[in-house]
């Protein structure tokens, strides 16, 4: 009644309302609406780069003798290595000729590369790594004839070492080209590594004469933070010993060669050099690693395929998959793969659509090439969750390093974070020694009666403005 009464009254005009007056009343015990809480603001703190470039007192670090020399020697190793890589590869391709040759006869027949293939394993896996994709094809036994064919140039059903030293030839292009790939990558790590080795021998040597002496290295390990940081990076002993007071005297030691009592720009490099190879070692056995996960995942695959491959026709059908997928090692490859393509097989009511987005060539089944590509799909995204939690760990391990070298500095650390702290605040006197808080508290308060005397009274000791100052 009282609704409508006023609706009535708005109609003659008697009632003004409000957009506000004509929303719903919120009904009792309605929960009422949580507010939203700002998400922290996350700083993202400054890579260890970036921090010393901006400590840098030198305008370009490539001119350093330091980097020059590291550089210089990165250069040297690097041709050795890929010098060594060649000569143990053409070895390794000399010894696999001799295993294949049974008879002795110098040259390798068909017959002779498949007993080998299926009998020595020495000869499968320099096959399977050797990344020749004409060799490869003799894994596929329907592509046998074609790959003896290519390979055999002179047409005489056999392969002797001329033709072998060519496909061997062949392999080591692309395995030296991957080589040089891996190198490239890691020349912006290598840079990035010398460019802060350089900062900070020149963070470390305050005095500028080229030398780092003891009570330099001691100051800077045990109160630049970022100088801690990049001795924790370095795997190298001695390096990580000039962190611990107690083993700071054994580490100059070992780091001094020629017993001058202090560290030269040679023995700085020497040490950093060993550091970086370290390094760069652990990242090459994190490729190698890799390359031995794809091998075995590689391997896992073809295997699958063999195992659906009910007619051994060397392609998969719907009704090879329906069946295939009822295998317990086919459905467990297939849902671990990483290719959603293919875990969705195992699923009965999605194998139609997954099969024709595997089937590129539209005919209704799934070849080897067509396999062979999912697979490598799966692959790289498998070598991509095996980085990151390698990077993960890495990190992990590094904090952790990183906490224990500021707890050992614990002391020397606080008192430079109370020294920056004082200077923001303005504590620090003439002679630059720090004003304790309870002297600028008693400053302050002698301050503030000092102003406070300063103000005019009257008689009665009350303050006057300064109008009523002028007037008296």
């Amino acid at each position: 009644r009282a609704l409508r009464d006023m609706l009535a009254a708005y109609r003659r005009g008697e009632l003004e309302l409000t957009p506000e007056d004509l929303k719903p009343p919120q009904p009792k015990g309605a929960p009422r609406r949580k507010r939203v809480k700002d998400a922290p603001v996350v700083v993202q703190k400054e890579s260890l780069a970036s921090r010393l470039a901006a400590k840098s007192r030198t305008m370009d670090t490539n001119d350093s003798v330091i980097k020059r020399r590291l550089k210089a020697k990165r250069e040297r190793d690097a041709q050795e290595q890929a010098d060594l890589l060649a000569k143990d590869f053409r070895a390794n391709c000399a010894k696999i000729f001799d295993l294949i040759d049974e008879d002795g006869s110098g040259t390798l027949s068909l017959p002779e590369i498949m007993l080998a293939l299926k009998g020595k394993p020495d000869v499968l896996r320099f096959i399977k790594t050797c990344r020749n994709p004409v060799l490869s094809e003799f894994l596929v036994p329907p592509r046998v004839q074609a790959a003896m064919k290519e390979c055999d140039t002179n047409s005489d059903g056999e392969l002797d070492r001329d033709e072998w030293k060519a496909l061997s030839d062949r392999s080591l292009e692309a395995i030296l080209e991957r080589h040089a790939l891996a190198r490239g990558n890691d020349d912006e790590f290598i840079d990035e590594f010398l460019d802060m080795a350089v900062i900070v021998y020149d963070l470390i040597d305050e005095d500028m004469n080229g030398t780092l002496s003891k009570e330099e290295l001691v100051k800077a390990c045990g109160e630049d933070e970022d100088v801690i940081e990049f001795v924790v990076k370095c795997p190298l002993p001695e390096l990580q010993d000039l962190l611990n007071p107690e083993l700071l005297d054994k580490a100059l030691s070992e780091m001094d060669t020629d017993d001058d009592g202090s560290i030269s720009k040679d023995e700085w490099t020497e040490a950093v050099g060993s550091s970086l190879t370290k390094l760069l070692d652990e990242r090459q056995k994190d490729r190698d690693a890799d390359n031995e996960f794809a091998i075995d995942f590689q391997t896992k695959a073809r295997e699958v395929f063999e195992m659906i491959d009910a007619d051994d026709s060397w392609t998969l059908d719907k009704e090879e998959l329906m069946a295939g997928i009822n295998q317990k090692r086919v459905s467990r490859f297939l849902i671990s793969c990483g290719n959603e393509h293919l875990q969705y097989l195992c699923v009965p009511a999605r194998l139609g659509p997954m099969l024709w987005e595997l089937d590129t060539s539209k005919d209704g089944i799934i070849s080897l090439d067509e396999w062979d590509s999912a697979i490598a799909i799966a692959l790289d995204k498998k070598l991509e969750q095996r980085a990151a939690a390698r990077s993960r760990d890495k990190k992990v391990a590094a904090d952790q390093r990183l906490a224990e070298a500021f707890d050992m500095n614990a002391d020397s650390l606080e008192a430079v974070r109370d020294r920056k702290l004082a200077e923001l605040e303005g504590r620090i006197d003439e002679d630059g020694n720090i004003i304790s808080q309870e002297e600028m508290d008693r400053r302050a308060e002698e301050a503030e009666l000092a102003r406070l005397k300063a103000i005019p009274r009257n008689a009665w000791g009350m303050p006057l403005s300064n109008r009523s100052s002028l007037l008296c």
